[in-house]
């Protein structure tokens, strides 16, 4: 048998629909799992095989050790520490732009600890950003899934999302698309242990003396629709046909 496992979320429930499989969530595991597809649960199960494993997962979600691994492998975070001004607290798990700090004097990073931030990052001041989805396939190759970037309302600050901004992912074609950003988004999910991974990618920075590029974090459970969840659905089937 092979299943899904994961969290709740309308996403997971369509990707069920459109995959054939079982998806659990709350109920009792079977005894028998064949190929098991591990969509952001960290919950134990005897399986034959998995895509994503409890250990990746949960590096990954560590947003603050996340960072500290990508840094030891080379790979571009932005400054952690709260001694570059402006920088941003934010909680050890967190998601979007729920519990983010920006902070512009030691005072404010003084009131981000009291509400709960646990770690800071100096501001990198991105010209874009993408989010990068790379799987890997039956061959142990790292693929790009899906390639989007995100747009909108630019004027509106440091935080960039639908409520502030207008921000959405739009899907950009194999010519649109920059070779250094999939490189280190491959190298980002092979690093953290993933299979698949939707990557977070600042770069463009509005002054000359950041990094090219940045990683900012790597969710293992994406909010998708439409034709996102189409490319996931037809990546999931190249892996199950290819265990059989």
């Amino acid at each position: 048998m092979n299943i899904l496992l994961s969290k709740p979320s309308q996403t997971i429930k369509e990707i069920k629909k459109q995959l054939e499989i079982p998806l659990y969530i709350k109920r009792r595991l079977p005894l028998r799992i064949d190929t098991l597809i591990r969509w952001g649960s960290l919950r134990e199960a005897d399986c034959v095989d998995e895509i994503n494993s409890v250990k990746a997962i949960k590096l990954s979600s560590d947003k603050l050790k996340c960072r500290k691994v990508l840094a030891e492998a080379g790979i571009p975070v932005p400054h952690l520490g709260e001694d570059r001004f402006p920088c941003i607290g934010r909680f050890r798990y967190h998601s979007g732009g729920k519990n983010f700090f920006v902070c512009q004097t030691p005072y404010d990073v003084e009131r981000a600890k009291r509400n709960g931030a646990v770690y800071f990052q100096q501001v990198y001041p991105k010209g874009k950003e993408y989010r990068v989805h790379i799987g890997k396939n039956s061959n142990g190759e790292f693929k790009v899934i899906l390639y989007s970037e995100k747009v909108g309302d630019k004027m509106g600050g440091i935080i960039w999302n639908h409520d502030i901004g207008g921000f959405e992912f739009i899907h950009l074609g194999r010519g649109e698309r920059r070779l250094d950003i999939i490189e280190l988004a491959k190298k980002t999910i092979e690093t953290l242990g993933l299979d698949f991974g939707a990557v977070d990618i600042g770069s463009n920075p509005i002054y000359p003396d950041y990094p090219k590029c940045v990683v900012f974090e790597v969710n293992t459970a994406p909010a998708l629709e439409g034709y996102s969840i189409q490319k996931y659905v037809q990546y999931f089937e190249e892996l199950l046909d290819d265990s059989l």
